[in-house]
């Protein structure tokens, strides 16, 4: 017969606190409930299977007590609302990925013998924008007319990607946990957010968000990492929530590299104040256009808060008519950071990591691990 175990009545609370709030299984709620009252007692083999299904450790149901789990990256989130109180499983299994990766990079550097990043916190106290949105253009090396070159919005993101990468700043992107199709990470809790290291200062991109969005995110985060300060970013630009003052300015500094005061006026008299046309212009979204027409006196609040939600409807409408399938390899790129991987099989082959590691690092497969790094090289 298989060992019963006994679960402290807080532990289980907490385990049915957190099911609730995941909307889990009723079949599973109920077992646990089960348990509290004693009517039933649990196996290992079902602990296991409960942990599984809510994505907590299996050790938390052998506390006493339950688990604090400190996410400190929650201190800097944009925005204190319910959701970012009460994070999901989902965020906090992808800023611990994150963090790992973190740690991996930085000892790998170190050993390597690199300095401590040049880049990251060079700006810290500044609090122009103007200023702050010209640093970003000297270090990524691009002109105030740079978007020109791209041919839309993916476009732009992935050459500034590519150049932030470049300054050794890692990017990753993806909208799902790891590679598991089935835990999704929602735009509503957050659309990205920075790590800041010495060494290895880290940017993670919400990949469910559109490409506009995910270009605005890119340079918001990279501003915050020029300024040494980790966040958490969990609101839209523009959507009239109150920000900080490092808000305020990274938003700025963004929207300044995205579509330069100077150019935006000379754009609004050629095109006659035509938002779509002026965001075709400068490869962003209506809303970083129309954000700019409002904060020059152009547009009223109630003509940006219709294309704002404009905005929001015609992007909910793309996703739910658009598939999320695709080459699994092609997909596996578009969320790993170039530099980090190729460091990563460098290390491997000097013996200094073990593929499992890179394994965990990655959330691949063997196999995917093989195969992608086969591609790659």
């Amino acid at each position: 017969m298989a060992e019963k175990f006994t679960v402290s009545t807080a532990v289980l609370d907490w385990v049915i606190g957190q099911m609730s709030a995941q909307a889990a299984n009723p079949k599973y709620l109920e077992e646990v409930k089960s348990w509290k009252e004693q009517t039933k007692s649990p196996t290992f083999s079902r602990l296991e299977a409960v942990s599984s299904h809510i994505h907590i450790p299996i050790g938390y149901f052998f506390l006493d007590t339950p688990p604090e789990e400190d996410i400190p990256l929650l201190k800097f989130r944009t925005v204190a609302n319910a959701t970012s109180d009460n994070p999901s499983r989902e965020l906090i299994d992808t800023i611990n990925s994150m963090e790992n990766i973190v740690d991996w990079m930085r000892e790998n550097l170190r050993a390597e013998g690199f300095e401590p990043n040049q880049f990251a916190g060079k700006m810290k106290g500044e609090n122009n924008p103007q200023a702050l949105a010209a640093f970003i253009r000297e270090i990524l090396e691009i002109g105030t007319d740079w978007f020109r070159h791209a041919a839309n919005a993916a476009e732009s993101f992935k050459t500034l990607r590519e150049k932030i990468s470049n300054c050794g700043i890692i990017v990753m992107m993806n909208g799902i946990v790891g590679s598991n199709t089935h835990r999704n990470l929602e735009l509503n809790e957050f659309r990205a957010f920075t790590i800041m290291d010495d060494y290895a200062p880290l940017i993670f991109i919400n990949g469910k968000d559109s490409d506009n969005g995910r270009l605005f995110s890119l340079l918001h985060e990279f501003a915050h990492v020029c300024l040494g300060i980790d966040n958490l970013f969990n609101a839209e630009y523009g959507s009239g929530v109150i920000f900080d003052a490092t808000e305020q300015l990274c938003n700025a500094a963004a929207a300044e590299v995205l579509v330069p005061k100077k150019l935006f006026l000379q754009e609004w008299k050629e095109l006659s104040g035509d938002i779509e046309r002026l965001a075709a212009y400068f490869r962003c979204s209506t809303i970083v256009i129309a954000r700019r027409a409002l904060d020059a006196d152009y547009i009223s609040q109630d003509e940006y808060n219709q294309i704002e939600q404009e905005a929001i409807e015609n992007y909910l409408a793309s996703r739910h008519s658009s598939s999320d399938g695709g080459n699994f390899y092609s997909t596996q790129r578009t969320r790993l950071d170039a530099r980090f991987f190729h460091l990563l099989l460098d290390s491997i082959a000097q013996g200094r990591t073990q593929y499992t590691e890179a394994f965990r690092l990655t959330s691949m497969s063997r196999k995917a691990f093989e195969h992608f790094a086969g591609e790659s090289l």
